[in-house]
C-alpha cells in the first residue's frame, strides 16, 4: 500500500528551501485570505486576522492603528503623535486618563532598556510593557506639552524660562552620571509635566561611546557629527544640542534658521557661532555657560549644570 500523504488546509503553501548542509527541507507558509500577508508562524496570522475583525467592527481605519491586545483592554484612541517607517507614537486614552503608547515594529529595543534602567523625575517613565507578536508596545503617563509648543504659543516670563534651563541641565546630568549619552535633544524632546522637564526621545541613545554616526536632528548635531572626523562620540554631543536648546528659550527662535547645517566649519561659519549671544535679560552667568556650550571643538564644551 502506498503511504498516505496528510492534507495540509488551503491557507497553507509548501515550499523547498536548502539548509546548511545543501538538504532540502519543507517549510510551511501560512498565507492571510484577506491581504495574502505570509508567515511561517501560524500564531502570527492568528493575531493578523483579528486586525482585520476590529477593522470590520470600527468604522475608521484609525483603530486599527492600536495594537489588539490593548483594543481588547479598553482602550481608545485619541490621536496620532508620530507614525514613522520603525515605530509609531499615539495617544490612548482608558478609565478617563490619558496614555501615549510607542511601538518597536522591528528592531533593537534599546530604547526601552535605556529608560528602565533611569528611574527618574527628569525622564519620561515606562508604565507598562506589552508584547504582540514580534512587536513591542511600551505604556507612558502623558505629559502636558512640549518645549516648541510652550515656547511658541505662550509669552513665558524669564524666571520661568530660566528655571526650564535648569531643570534640563539636571536632567542631563543625572543621564551623565550614569554614562547614559541621549544623542538627539531638542525642544521637541523636551516635555514639561506638572511643570518639570521630562526627556523623550532616547532612539539615538548609547553608553559611554559611539560609532555611529547617523544620529541626531539637522539644527542640533554637534560638529563633530557632521564633520564625522573623530573616531567615536561621546556626551559632548548632547552639551552642544543643549546649548542650541538654550538659545531657542532665551531668544525665542533657532540660532541656525537662516543657515544651512554646518558642514565645512570654515572661518565664516565658526565666526557666526562665536558671535552667536543670548539676550541680556538672562544675565552674565548663563551667558558665559552658553558660550562654554557652544564650543565647536569637544574637549573645550562644558557644563556647570547651575543658573
Amino acid at each position: 500500500m502506498g503511504r498516505t500523504r496528510r492534507k495540509r488546509g488551503k491557507k497553507a503553501v509548501d515550499e523547498n528551501k536548502e539548509n546548511g548542509n545543501g538538504v532540502k527541507k519543507r517549510v510551511v507558509v501560512h498565507k492571510c485570505p484577506s491581504c495574502m500577508r505570509t508567515s511561517q508562524s501560524v500564531c502570527n496570522i492568528i493575531n493578523h486576522l483579528k486586525h482585520h475583525e476590529i477593522k470590520d467592527k470600527y468604522s475608521t481605519d484609525d483603530q486599527v492603528l492600536l495594537p489588539y491586545i490593548l483594543l481588547t483592554a479598553g482602550y481608545e484612541l485619541k490621536g496620532k503623535l508620530n507614525i514613522g517607517t520603525l515605530s509609531k507614537v499615539l495617544e490612548v486614552a482608558h478609565n478617563g486618563k490619558n496614555y501615549v503608547v510607542k511601538s518597536l515594529k522591528r528592531g533593537n529595543p534599546f530604547e526601552f532598556e535605556i529608560l528602565n534602567s533611569c528611574f527618574t523625575n527628569y525622564t519620561i517613565q515606562i508604565l507598562d510593557v506589552l508584547l504582540e507578536g514580534d512587536d513591542m508596545y511600551a505604556l507612558f503617563d502623558s505629559c502636558d506639552f512640549n518645549l516648541r509648543l510652550m515656547l511658541n504659543n505662550w509669552k513665558l516670563k524669564v524666571p520661568f524660562r530660566k528655571y526650564i534651563i535648569n531643570e534640563i541641565f539636571m536632567a542631563i546630568k543625572f543621564l551623565h552620571d550614569k554614562e547614559i549619552v541621549h544623542g538627539d535633544i531638542t525642544i521637541d524632546h523636551i516635555l514639561i509635566k506638572d511643570g518639570h522637564v521630562k526627556l523623550t526621545g532616547f532612539k539615538h541613545s548609547f553608553y559611554k561611546t559611539s560609532s555611529n554616526f547617523d544620529i541626531g536632528t539637522d539644527g542640533y548635531k554637534a560638529p563633530e557629527i557632521l564633520r564625522k572626523k573623530r573616531k567615536h562620540l561621546d556626551k559632548k554631543i548632547d552639551l552642544w544640542s543643549i546649548g542650541v536648546c538654550v538659545f531657542n528659550c532665551t531668544n525665542l527662535r533657532h540660532p541656525f534658521y537662516d543657515v544651512d547645517p554646518f558642514v565645512k566649519f570654515n572661518e565664516e561659519e565658526k565666526q557666526l557661532i562665536r558671535n552667536l549671544k543670548i539676550s541680556e535679560e538672562f544675565g552674565d552667568d548663563l551667558a558665559k555657560q552658553f558660550k562654554s556650550l557652544m564650543q565647536i571643538s569637544p574637549s573645550k564644551r562644558a557644563i556647570t549644570y547651575i543658573v
